[in-house]
């Protein structure tokens, strides 16, 4: 079930299956293995994604969204007064 959860890319699924896999056969080097190439793989997205997100902080759509959200704050301030 691990590597289909790896290969499915549902990462917190393979984790888990991964962990009770090896609790279940400790000695299996080649589970061990597979838990470790997925652990890279994690971090590998993890950096794709921050990486992703940094360009989105420092743009202009940031900061349209953020001035649409104060104004329908501001908004929802005079309509309840």
């Amino acid at each position: 079930m691990a590597v289909a959860y790896k290969e499915l890319s549902d990462f917190p699924m393979a984790k888990e299956a991964f962990i009770n896999a090896i609790k279940l056969a400790p000695s299996d080097r080649a589970m061990r293995e597979e838990y470790d190439l997925l652990v890279i793989k994690m971090k590998s997205k993890e950096k794709e994604w921050f990486a992703k997100m940094s360009g989105f902080y420092n743009t202009e759509k940031l900061t349209k969204i953020e001035k649409a959200d104060e104004e329908l704050t501001n908004l929802r301030e005079k309509i309840k007064r």
